[in-house]
């Protein structure tokens, strides 16, 4: 009988669960397929290719905001391949992508989150809540087509963790498994609580370290050595720029710039979610539709964490 590598036991028991035949095994490790929904910056891409250093043999983007298309490709070009409208992937497009191994992706939230008293939720068809059934049938699709193939497949999709207990159910209910609540500010000085419901390896042992986690990173290291913090976290950032209202109204005085209260710069809030300085510098785009395509985006360090497990099997690529 032969001896495995602990690292490998994930991929292992997913075959014993679901195939019942050892000897199908996924050795050797091979470059992984990724497809994102709702893509927008895509922090998939920043977190599996420059965090996790994995090999992707390729990395499918559906996405339909303008700005976010164009940060994409001058932060990534030549890396992605954009396949539009998430309602038009139909079951002959997935069959064209090829064996994805890798399913992510978090629909807007805007309609479901309690914040929103004009929430339509799930059912209304005609707003972006019902977007979510979408990732569930193509999850579906995708992971029956890998059952049938026996080969592994792994998904991730995130929202908000400000859901009513009806919708939260709703959603639990269509992907089979319950969430996990991970937040920002197990990383960066930031709030941003979000659910995660997923397959990917030690879900649930990764969410509850990042609980236990103590933070390393301070205000002061995100606004740099010429202002002064007066906030330890940082509220939640907003696709409509809701914190930086707050900053303005005096409610809440973030910075101080030589001795007088300041506002946040749009760097300032890339970094408070892990991006790199001036990712969202491309094309002109203003601060505040910087700001907006932000307060859609993931916490790049939480992502990490959650798909780091996938390091143990799938190839990376070690010239990156």
């Amino acid at each position: 009988m032969k001896v495995y590598k602990l690292s490998f036991w994930p991929a292992l028991l997913w075959h014993i669960y679901h195939c019942f035949d050892l000897q199908v095994l996924p050795f050797p490790r091979k470059p992984i397929r990724v497809l994102s929904l709702f893509d927008g910056l895509a922090s998939g891409l920043v977190v599996l290719s420059n965090n996790l250093r994995l090999k992707l043999s390729a990395y499918f983007s559906s996405e339909i905001d303008g700005d976010a298309i164009t940060v994409q490709r001058r932060r990534h070009c030549g890396k992605i391949i954009g396949l539009g409208d998430v309602r038009k992937l139909t079951s002959e497009v997935l069959d064209s992508l090829g064996d994805i191994s890798l399913l992510i992706g978090g629909s807007p939230c805007d309609n479901l989150s309690l914040v929103n008293p004009l929430r339509a939720g799930l059912a209304d068809e005609s707003a972006s809540g019902s977007l979510f059934f979408n990732f569930v049938v193509i999850r579906d699709y995708l992971m029956d087509k890998a059952m049938r193939n026996r080969r592994p497949f792994y998904w991730l999709f995130e929202n908000t963790a400000k859901l009513e207990v009806s919708t939260q159910e709703a959603m639990t209910a269509a992907l089979g498994c319950s969430p996990v609540m991970c937040c920002s500010s197990s990383y960066l000085p930031a709030r941003r609580q979000r659910l995660f419901w997923g397959n990917t390896p030690y879900i649930n042992e990764v969410a509850e370290e990042m609980r236990r986690r103590v933070r390393t990173t301070s205000m002061q290291d995100i606004i740099g050595p010429d202002r002064l913090p007066s906030l330890e976290i940082f509220p939640t950032i907003t696709t409509n720029g809701s914190a930086k209202v707050c900053v303005q109204t005096g409610k809440i005085t973030a910075v101080y710039a030589n001795g007088r209260a300041d506002t946040l710069e749009i760097s300032d809030y890339e970094r408070l979610l892990g991006f790199t300085q001036s990712y969202t510098d491309v094309g002109r785009l203003s601060f505040s539709r910087r700001l907006r395509l932000l307060g859609k985006s993931w916490c790049i360090d939480v992502v990490t964490e959650l798909l780091r497990p996938l390091v143990d099997l799938f190839e990376c690529d070690i010239s990156n």
